[in-house]
């Protein structure tokens, strides 16, 4: 019973800190801006499928994530004149913010499914040197270096 408990004590871990990264981002927009921006997991989501589809391309690894790290980023430049920039320009209410990115977000959640579809798709494995056992506990390489 102890070794499961530890087991997914590691699971848990890899896990959160994913999710912490993420939560990370929506804090700095929030404590800068002052904005809950409801279109930053859509944002996420462009630039995953950016980098599966460049290492689709063959363009290389690195290079791969580095162009769609750039190209995430343009997009949230994008979004930020496009449609964020005038409501702070006329001082609108927070809502008009808000309603904006869920919006923004699902513009960019229904233009992906319509690019990409919706089947699940898979992310090469960057990390991947196997398992490493500690007693009956197993850590994919994977965890540890999340």
């Amino acid at each position: 019973m102890t070794t499961v408990v530890i087991q997914q004590l590691f699971n848990g871990l890899a896990l959160g800190m994913a999710y912490a990264l993420i939560a990370v981002g929506y804090s700095l927009v929030f404590g800068i801006l002052r904005l809950t921006n409801f279109s930053h997991g859509s944002i996420y989501a462009f630039g995953a499928h950016m980098a599966v589809s460049f290492v689709g391309f063959q363009f290389g690894l690195f290079f791969a994530i580095a162009l769609a790290i750039i190209l995430t980023g343009i997009l949230d430049i994008l979004v930020d004149k496009a449609a964020l920039a005038p409501l702070r320009k006329k001082n609108s209410m927070p809502i008009a913010s808000l309603i904006t990115t869920i919006g923004i977000s699902q513009i960019i959640q229904n233009l992906l499914t319509i690019i990409y579809g919706s089947q699940r798709r898979s992310f090469p494995a960057l990390f991947d040197f196997g398992m490493i056992s500690i007693g009956s506990i197993q850590i994919h390489s994977t965890q540890l270096m999340m």
